[in-house]
Order: structure tokens, then C-alpha cells, then sequence
């Protein structure tokens, strides 16, 4: 039996996302219909994780109607420094999809690390301390969105020589800084998951 939580729909959606942006959008029911169906029993029972989101640019609203009736989850992969307008952007996909939100993929990366002084897709930071201090900032106001079911750091380690995306480096080593920071703003994240869980079901949940 097969042990993922999420099945992905990816193929279409994903390529999808990158097709819509200054012309008619490429992608229509019958290709979503399409994967579902090819989709097995145990598969379907699952939770259903799709994506109407560009890596730089956010979520395409255009890909957004047209998967979230097939969506249990609307995934999202965006990299940027400015909280604000990331929290704006999961406020108009679940307005407009009225589907949870999952901030799927994001990093901090140190400058110079990522070809040269970084931009673009992945804006870059000062230092190794400033990564986990972004991080902190960012998943301690997103736990206070009711609609945001999680967040998944872009990734556990470096993926190739000059990138600074890991938590570890090629050799297996830590950045000790931006662990320690990410360590602490997850355990106070849980705390005040917690918190609000009491605070919605306060006789299913029994201070210890």
C-alpha cells in the first residue's frame, strides 16, 4: 500500500501556471479531468494537493479557478522577503478558490550564494543569522492565518555547489545560525498552534 498523505497533480497544473500570463490559458477542465482520472481508488482517497502558482509571480488567477474544483488544498510556491504581500497573495487565492492554503515551498538565501548577489526568483539576505530571522518573521504571522494549513522550507540541503537553499551544506554540514533561529520559531509556532486550537475546541483539548 502506498504511504504518501498528498498526491500531487502536478503535471498539468504545474506547467500550467507558466502558460496563462499574457495570453489565453492553456489549461482547461478536460486536462485536469484527465489526471484525476488516471488517478487509482486509494489514490482519490487521499488529499488532493494542486498548484495555480508561478515561482516569482504568485498564483495565477486564471489557473486558480480553473483547478480548485478538483483541489482539496491550493499549493503555493513563493519566494519573497516581504510578508505583507505574501499574505495578500493567499488572502485573494483562497477569496477566489475559498480552498485551504499551503505555502508549499520558500527559503532564505544568503547573499552571493545563489550565482552572484541572488535576486529575481530568490531575493537574497545578509547573512546566515538573517535567514532564520526571516524565517521566524514569516511562519509567526502565517500560523495566525486560519486558512494556511502549513509551510515547507526549500530545502534540507544545498543542492548543488553555491547555492545556500539547505539548512545543511553538501557535506552534511549545519548552518548553525539559521538552525537555531528556524528551532526555536518552530517550537514557538507549535506553542501557539496550540493556543489557538484551545481557544476554538476548549473541551476537546485538556491542559496538561
Amino acid at each position: 500500500m502506498k504511504k504518501s498523505i498528498c498526491i500531487f497533480i502536478s503535471s498539468a497544473l504545474f506547467l500550467a501556471a507558466g502558460f496563462v500570463r499574457g495570453q489565453d490559458p492553456q489549461l482547461s477542465a478536460g486536462n485536469i479531468k484527465e489526471v484525476v482520472a488516471a488517478m487509482t481508488v486509494e489514490e482519490k482517497a487521499k488529499l488532493v494537493v494542486g498548484t495555480g502558482m508561478r515561482f516569482g509571480g504568485g498564483a495565477e488567477p486564471e489557473v486558480l479557478a480553473r483547478t480548485a474544483p478538483y483541489l482539496d488544498v491550493v499549493s503555493i510556491n513563493r519566494y519573497t522577503k516581504n510578508i505583507e504581500e505574501l499574505l495578500e497573495l493567499f488572502r485573494r487565492a483562497h477569496e477566489l478558490t475559498g480552498k485551504p492554503i499551503h505555502h508549499s515551498e520558500f527559503s532564505f538565501l544568503e547573499k552571493g550564494r545563489n550565482g552572484g548577489e541572488g535576486g529575481g526568483t530568490y531575493p537574497p539576505v545578509d547573512s546566515q543569522r538573517e535567514r532564520g530571522a526571516y524565517y521566524r518573521r514569516f511562519v509567526s504571522r502565517e500560523v495566525e492565518v486560519p486558512y494556511l494549513i502549513g509551510f515547507s522550507w526549500y530545502e534540507y540541503t544545498d543542492p548543488k555547489p553555491a547555492t545556500n537553499f539547505g539548512l545543511v551544506d553538501r557535506d552534511d554540514e549545519l548552518y548553525q545560525e539559521p538552525v537555531t533561529i528556524i528551532s526555536e520559531a518552530n517550537r514557538d509556532v507549535l506553542d501557539r498552534f496550540v493556543e489557538i486550537i484551545r481557544s476554538v475546541h476548549p473541551s476537546e483539548m485538556k491542559k496538561e
